[in-house]
């Protein structure tokens, strides 16, 4: 796999692992359960997820012989 292909693979990776996330989140929201900690540390792990995928694909950040 080239490099360009291995880390837009990765960035699809986290994406779905995010995907997840927002989908706990919301399925604790729709059951009432959605106050205290769990949801937090949910949030939390969401928005390191964004951020890094926000970093990952800024065009500075692509393997070098896609830049």
């Amino acid at each position: 796999m080239t490099t360009l292909r291995q880390h837009i693979q990765n960035q699809q990776d986290m994406s779905c692992t995010l995907c997840g996330v927002i989908e706990a989140i919301a399925i604790l929201d729709n059951e009432g359960r959605g106050q205290g900690t769990a949801v937090t540390a949910l949030i939390q792990v969401a928005g390191e997820l964004a951020e890094k995928l926000n970093h990952n694909l800024d065009s500075i950040n692509l393997p070098e012989a896609a830049a």
